[in-house]
Order: C-alpha cells, then structure tokens, then sequence
C-alpha cells in the first residue's frame, strides 16, 4: 500500500512538473514549443504549460542587474598595457522587448549586449589616451565614455531592449616601475597638500589675529572717542556752568546796585522833603552858632558871623575909596 502511494505522488510530481510553470517575482515567463520560442510572455505565478511535454518554459529577469566584467585589457597609446580588475554596468530589460531580444541575442543576451561592447569599447578608448591620461587626467571621463556608447548604441538596435542604468570602474593596474613612480607622484602631492595646508592654517592664524587686533583698535577707538566726548561733554558743562555763574553775579551785582540807587533815591527824595523854610533857618542859626566869636570872660549877648564882619569891612573900605575919588575929582574941577 505504501509502495503504492510513493508511485502516485512521484507520477503526480513529475506530471505538475511537465503541466505547470513556476514564475519568480522580478522575471517574466517564455515559452518554447518544439524547440521554437512561442511569442507569449507570462507574469509571475504559476502558469500552465500546454500541451504538455511538448512545450517547456523558462524565465528572464525584467527588473535592474548589475553584469561585473573582470580582467579587461586596455593598451594605451604610448605602448603601456593596463588592466582594469572589474567594470560594473547596471541594466535592466524592457518588458515588451524580452521575445525580440531573446529571440535573437538568446536569454544570456547581455553576454553580447553589454559584457562584449564593453571589453571592445575599453580598447577603443585606450587606444587614444596615453597611460597618463588613463591613470590620472581624464580616468574620470571613461566610465561617462563608455555609458554614453553602451546607452546609444542599445537604443540603435531596435531588437534590444536593454537600458545602460550606470557604469563603474576602478583604476586599472598598471607595471609595477609605473606604478612606483605614481606613488613617488602622489606622494609629492601629498606633501604639497600638507604644506599648502599648513600655509593655508598660519595664513589663517595671522588673519584671525590680524582682524582680533583690528577689532581691538576699532575697540579702542570707540572707547577714545566716547571719552573725548565726555571731555567735550564736561567742557560744555563746564562753560554752561561759568556762564550760568557769571549771570549770577552779574544779577547780584546789578540788584545791588539797584539797591543802592533804590538807597540814594529814597536819601535824596527825604532830604527834599527836608529843605523846608523852618529847616533852612534852623541850620543858618546852627551856622551862626558854630561860628560866633567872643572875647574876654564875660559871657557874650551878641553874635556875630565871621562872614558879616568881613562884609561890613570891606563895605566901608569901599564907602572911603569912594569918597577920596570924589574930593580928588572936586579939586580937579576948580
């Protein structure tokens, strides 16, 4: 009974196996019938496979991939021969080119579309750049070269459907007395890098110090110039202060003198009202008074001025001069 089953599930296995079609995500199905690829293309999935065993399937990969060619020759123009360890291209196949593309490149058809282009385009562009040029200026232009011609030249061929994604390299190895001399270059380079560094470093230094001692100046002039106009400020001040204080005085002066004139004023209008008639002969009898005169110890009764007795002196010396004039006249008459 066991025997019996073991035969039903190996037919049964052998059968789906004829019967249906496995797809994997990310690829598409073909199918070939008698050996002649059908033009049908199935998703992923199960399918199945009519008429069995006559027909038979098989996948291809639609979504991106990355082909890795090693060991590609390239000979530059001087003569030098060079090595490039591995060149990465990124691609993928169009979905609706898969029948026309396998059809007549086949299911490895990168092998012709892009690994092969790949090693007769390196030599091409070799051939016309010397190993310095490769090595050093212009390796950078190689890998966008080379994209450009595996791009056109796939979109040239209407039955392929392969997209250039991107293309990578690294620096291919070159002869070892080559090689030491590259080193011995970069080195140099090296060195030149350091100096100019550490130039480019003290250039900075002195920069920084330069615009730290600029600010300081700028600093101090600030201060200069806020203390030169506090000065200015206090001299101000200083004036104001004098002026105000020569005001000062200038009022204090001018009141005082206003008070004395005020004083002068109010003396002279009170002595106006002094000079009455009563207070005029009340002075003249203090005059005569103070300058009466007398003789001998008997008390006088009778004062006279000084300036009255001179008055009537002169009056009589006159009174005689007058008379002697006139007798002399007399005289001359008869």
């Amino acid at each position: 009974m066991l025997f019996k089953l073991l035969i039903l599930m190996s037919f049964t296995c052998i059968s789906s196996a004829f019967i249906f079609h496995n797809v994997p995500r990310g690829e598409v199905g073909i199918y070939y019938r008698f050996g002649r690829l059908i033009p049908v293309v199935t998703t992923s999935g199960l399918h199945l496979k009519s008429p069995p065993p006559y027909t038979w399937g098989s996948t291809v990969q639609i979504t991106p991939q990355t082909d890795y060619i090693n060991d590609v020759q390239c000979g530059a123009s001087d003569g030098t021969q060079m090595i490039f360890d591995e060149i990465a291209v990124g691609n993928h196949l169009k979905a609706d080119y898969v029948i026309k593309t396998v059809s007549k490149f086949g299911e490895n058809y990168d092998d012709y579309l892009v690994k092969n282009k790949v090693r007769s385009q390196i030599y091409v562009i070799c051939s016309k750049m010397s190993s310095d040029e490769i090595y050093n200026t212009k390796f950078d232009t190689i890998d966008d070269e080379l994209f450009t011609f595996l791009q056109k030249d796939n979109q040239k061929d209407s039955e392929s459907g392969v997209v250039i994604d991107f293309v990578r390299m690294s620096k291919p190895r070159i002869p070892q007395n080559l090689q030491n001399k590259y080193n011995e270059i970069a080195q140099e380079k090296l060195e030149l890098q350091i100096a100019k560094a550490s130039a480019t470093k003290l250039e900075q230094v002195h920069k920084n110090e330069k615009e730290k001692a600029v600010a300081f100046a700028e600093k101090q002039r600030a201060v200069s110039s806020k203390e030169d106009e506090r000065l200015f400020e206090m001299k101000n001040q200083e004036k104001v202060r004098e002026m105000i204080s020569r005001e000062i005085r200038f009022q204090n002066k001018l009141r005082e003198a206003e008070g004395v004139y005020e004083t002068i004023k109010k003396e002279a209008e009170g002595n106006k009202l002094l000079l009455t008639l009563e207070y005029l002969e009340m002075k003249k009898y203090e005059a005569y008074y103070n300058n009466a005169k007398h003789y001998g110890q008997i008390n006088p009764t009778l004062f006279l001025r000084s300036e009255e007795t001179s008055e009537k002196k002169q009056d009589k010396s006159s009174y005689a001069d007058e008379q002697l004039y006139m007798s002399k006249y007399d005289k001359l008459n008869q």
